[in-house]
C-alpha cells in the first residue's frame, strides 16, 4: 500500500506562504534540504513534520507593514538568519493582521536601535497599559506606567521616574491630569527625550515613538 501524499503548493499555502515570492522561497528551502525536487508536485505525508520545522527555521512570514524595505535585488534577513518573505497580514508571524501588533513591532525595533531599555509611559487607562505591556513583553525594554488620574503625584516621585527613564511618553488624550503631566513636560532633564502622543490608541503611541526616534 502506497504512502499518502500531499500536494506541495497546497501544503505551503496552508502554512501561510500565500504570495508568489513566499511560495518560491519556501519551495527553495524544501528542495535545498532534499525533501523534494523541481520536478515534483507532491511528497509523502511523512515528510510534513520535517518540512514545517525547516520552513520555521529558514523563513519568517511578514506582511508589507512589518517587512522592512531592502535595497533592490537584495533579500531581507532577520537577526536569527531567517529570510523575511512577503505574505498577507492574516499570515504574518509578527502582527497576525493586528494594527497594534504591527505598530508595537516597529516601536520595539526603534527602541532597540537606539539602545533604549527604560520606557516610562505617563497616562493611559488600565486596559491600555495592560495591552501595551503585553505587546512590548518580548522587547529588551522595561516599561513603567504613571497613573495620570492620581490627585497627588509628588514632584519627588516624578524626579525619580525621570532619572530612571531613558524615554518618557506622555499619553495626552487619555485620562491625565495636568498636575501629573506637567511634572514630565516642564523642565525635562538634559538628554531625556519626552514624547507627547496626540491620539488615544496604542498604534498612535507606538507610531509617535518611532517618529521621535528617527
Amino acid at each position: 500500500m502506497s504512502e499518502p501524499t500531499v500536494n506541495i503548493e497546497e501544503f505551503l499555502r496552508g502554512e501561510g506562504f500565500d504570495s508568489d515570492e513566499a511560495l518560491h522561497e519556501a519551495r527553495v528551502v524544501l528542495e535545498r534540504h532534499k525533501l523534494t525536487n523541481a520536478r515534483k508536485q507532491a511528497f509523502v505525508a511523512a515528510k510534513l513534520p520535517r518540512a514545517r520545522a525547516l520552513l520555521a527555521s529558514s523563513l519568517l512570514r511578514a506582511c508589507d507593514g512589518c517587512r522592512p524595505q531592502a535595497p533592490a535585488g537584495r533579500p531581507v534577513w532577520v537577526a536569527d538568519g531567517r529570510r523575511r518573505v512577503a505574505v498577507g497580514p492574516q499570515h504574518c508571524e509578527i502582527c497576525s493582521g493586528s494594527n497594534n501588533r504591527r505598530a508595537a513591532a516597529r516601536c520595539i525595533d526603534a527602541l532597540r536601535r537606539r539602545g533604549i531599555q527604560h520606557l516610562l509611559v505617563v497616562g493611559g487607562t488600565p486596559v491600555q497599559q495592560h495591552d501595551l505591556k503585553g505587546l512590548l513583553a518580548d522587547a529588551t525594554v522595561e516599561v513603567r506606567f504613571v497613573d495620570g488620574t492620581q490627585a497627588s503625584h509628588s514632584t519627588k516621585q516624578a524626579e525619580l521616574n525621570k532619572r530612571w527613564a531613558e524615554l518618557v511618553v506622555v499619553w495626552a488624550p487619555t485620562p491625565l491630569r495636568h498636575s501629573v503631566s506637567d511634572k514630565y513636560t516642564e523642565d525635562p532633564y538634559a538628554g531625556l527625550k519626552v514624547v507627547s502622543v496626540p491620539r488615544r490608541g496604542i498604534e498612535a503611541l507606538c507610531d509617535e515613538v518611532v517618529r521621535a526616534l528617527r
